[in-house]
């Protein structure tokens, strides 16, 4: 359970380790625009009827150094931000691994979307229900009860969600074949950096009761 909220959480440190990089290069961007719009004697002077002294040679020396100098402060940011974005993605690619090569069946439910409807499942899913991953993301988990919904636990389950907390309970689901099997179901919630929930995920482990 807890590599499935870490591949979440690592999905939204990537994009921001992609964001810092983002703005790295435009501050470095906006900055040797700055020097050049400088060192090239304020274009905008004629329109004003200025004139504008050519810079000495000790002003453009000391503007190169501090622009190179800053450019090697955010070249070694931007490469720290790389270096995080690269630890990213081998750390969710062994969780996206692990996740597909799980023998329980995985899903995770979107709480941004009306009805709150499956956005992933792993083969262990599609194995174990008979539902393939295109018939069973957009819809909510309840379809694997069918008809069976008066179900004490399921209830609780359902409580569980709508208090955005953990939950753990054993289900009566069903086949896409209408064949009944029981699983153990453990819900969790996915939270964000402002700690609003952003999904569930679902693990179910077989019962042979």
């Amino acid at each position: 359970m807890r590599e499935i909220i870490a591949e979440i959480e690592l999905q939204s440190a990537l994009g921001a380790a992609r964001a810092m990089a983002r703005k790295v290069a435009i501050v470095y961007v906006v900055l040797i625009g700055l020097w050049i719009f400088i060192q090239s004697g304020v274009p905008i002077a004629p329109f004003l009827s200025v004139k504008v002294s050519p810079l000495g040679w000790e002003y453009i020396l000391v503007g190169w150094f501090f622009v190179a100098s800053t450019g090697w402060l955010l070249y070694l940011l931007l490469d720290r931000g790389l270096r995080v974005i690269g630890s990213a993605e081998r750390a969710l690619s062994l969780h996206d691994r692990a996740i597909e090569a799980s023998h329980n069946p995985i899903l995770i439910t979107d709480c941004a979307q009306p009805d709150q409807p499956i956005v992933f499942v792993n083969p262990a899913f599609e194995r174990v229900t008979g539902y393939s991953r295109k018939e069973a993301i957009g819809r909510n988990p309840r379809f694997l009860h069918g008809s069976d919904a008066d179900q004490p636990e399921l209830r609780a389950v359902v409580s569980a969600v709508q208090e955005r907390r953990e939950c753990k309970a054993l289900l009566r689901n069903y086949h896409k074949n209408g064949t009944m099997f029981m699983s153990e179901l453990t819900i969790a919630p996915i939270r964000a950096d402002s700690g609003e929930v952003t999904h569930f995920v679902g693990v179910m482990s077989l019962s042979a009761n």
